[in-house]
């Protein structure tokens, strides 16, 4: 859940655990994590870039 709020993409985790995108966001909504639509993962990715840690 951190590394999602971070801005770690849904996707990547999902890779990384071996799980599916949707269950994996069926499981945030159901954990209270507000999930990105694709525009707010576009801005927030813009916003990485161009303030990296």
């Amino acid at each position: 859940m951190a590394r999602y709020r971070e801005g770690e993409t849904l996707k990547a985790l999902a890779a990384e655990f071996g799980v599916s995108d949707a269950w994996l966001k069926k499981q945030l909504i159901r954990w209270g994590v507000p999930v990105r639509d694709v525009r707010a993962a576009r801005l927030l990715r813009a916003q990485q870039q161009r303030n990296p840690r």
